[in-house]
């Protein structure tokens, strides 16, 4: 991180200081037509971050795509009636895709974020 300088060999503290800042949420798709996607969370700081990704389909499979803020695509399938949960360092995006034969998919997503901040005291 520019211009972070918390421990300088051990004798100067820098009056920049780091916090862990938590937050969650949770999007719920109802009636997403077969073949559909919906983004359910997008991150747009630089700040590191660690989350955990909790996903559940009430009636029919969705597919889970998490990408990270270093290129990595993470897809996972999640079974009609089921949980899946994920944890991801540096998360950007996370999208669901509907993949009924027939009909519209339902559930939720949420998400556990943790992101280190650096804060000027």
């Amino acid at each position: 991180m520019r211009g972070y300088d918390y421990m300088s060999n051990n004798k100067k503290k820098s009056n920049k200081q780091p916090f862990i800042d938590e937050h969650s949420g949770s999007v719920s798709f109802n009636n997403l037509p077969a073949g559909e996607k919906q983004t359910t969370f997008e991150d747009f700081t630089v700040n590191h971050n660690k989350a955990v990704v909790v996903a559940h389909t009430e009636d029919n499979p969705i597919t889970l795509i998490i990408k990270t803020k270093h290129g990595k695509e993470i897809i996972r399938t999640v079974d009609a009636e089921a949980d899946i949960a994920v944890q991801v360092e540096d998360i950007k995006k996370v999208t669901i895709i509907c993949n009924a034969l027939a009909g519209t998919c339902s559930g939720f997503v949420e998400n556990f974020l943790y992101r280190m901040l650096i804060t000027l005291k």
